[in-house]
């Protein structure tokens, strides 16, 4: 332990009352940093070196937060994002024009303010837009004049439709240029559509959409063993293609084709499809050799295959 403290500048002298008290100050100080602390309250800048251990809740306030760890565990099942965390509620008072809460959080000027459990019940409010904070208060507009009583608690909520996910940083060539980012987010610009991206160059932020028309935004392809969904809809504006033309020739191409049964090797389950190899010998187009070197074939593109098939079958049958 290592305490700043005053001591006799001479031999046989004695130290003043508030050199006395400073060195008291000091002490305790010191003690109280060494050991649990209850409620503590820190503002400003500084530092802790070896562990931090928080039994209890813990609250951090400001712009951005870094973790700079290697790893990071979560022990909760649900991570929340844009989460707004409640308050306690200790007074009201209203003037008939706004009514000021005195709570222990800080919240932001346009969020909309939720008051619950408060006596009396005209204190409490469902989404009244903040108007003005302080670091112990928040104000809405209200004509409410009763006198508080007890209770009440409080959390902000945003009207505001934003971009919502996670994104991380990447090298792409080994360069230190070769930064980007990618993610997963919901895109609020496109009715709330999940997207995983990636070669993304702008630095995301909070409070600042994902923009999907920047020249650097890609979505990221995605691979699993099962994807199950109530409707696929694949992207196929016209505004978005150029060069088109009737496939000619679809029933020679479907006749070249082979459906086959078969087992995957890795689960023995049955299925039937296509072999990748086979199809890109006849029609290469539909054919995709990742970077693992497994073919995958778009069985989407199939189907105009087919359609054009069976129109020539069609005219053949007139």
């Amino acid at each position: 332990m290592s305490v700043a403290l005053t001591l006799r500048s001479v031999k046989g002298t004695r130290l003043t009352n508030a050199e006395v008290d400073g060195n008291f100050t000091n002490i305790s100080t010191e003690l109280d940093l060494k050991a649990p602390i209850n409620n503590p309250i820190f503002t400003g800048s500084g530092q802790f070196t070896g562990a931090l251990t928080v039994d209890g809740d813990l609250e951090v306030s400001g712009t951005t937060t870094f973790v700079n760890v290697q790893n990071l565990g979560v022990a909760d099942t649900m991570i929340y994002v844009n989460q707004r965390t409640a308050g306690t509620l200790t007074a009201a008072s209203g003037d008939g024009t706004n009514v000021v809460y005195t709570v222990d959080n800080n919240y932001v000027v346009g969020d909309f303010l939720v008051v619950q459990g408060v006596t009396p019940a005209s204190f409490n409010v469902d989404g009244a837009e903040i108007i003005a904070t302080s670091e112990t208060s928040v104000t809405v507009a209200s004509t409410n004049t009763d006198t508080y009583v007890s209770g009440g608690s409080t959390y902000a909520k945003t009207y505001v439709n934003l971009d919502l996910g996670l994104a991380g940083g990447y090298n792409t060539d080994g360069t230190e240029s070769g930064y980007a980012h990618t993610g997963v987010f919901r895109d609020a610009t496109d009715g709330g559509t999940w997207k995983f991206y990636q070669g993304y160059t702008p630095e995301p932020s909070a409070g600042i959409d994902i923009n999907t028309g920047h020249a650097s935004f890609q979505l990221a392809p995605i691979a699993g063993s099962t994807i199950s969904a109530t409707d696929f809809n694949s992207t196929s504006d016209i505004s978005l293609k150029k060069n088109v033309s009737v496939i000619e020739n679809a029933l020679d191409l479907v006749n070249r084709l082979e459906g086959v049964n078969f087992e995957w090797k890795d689960s023995s389950k049955a299925a039937i499809g296509v072999i990748a190899q086979q199809v890109e010998e006849v029609v290469p187009t539909i054919v995709n050799t990742g970077s693992d070197g497994i073919k995958r074939v778009s069985y989407d593109s199939l189907i105009p295959i087919l359609i054009e098939a069976i129109k020539e079958l069609s005219a053949k049958v007139k």
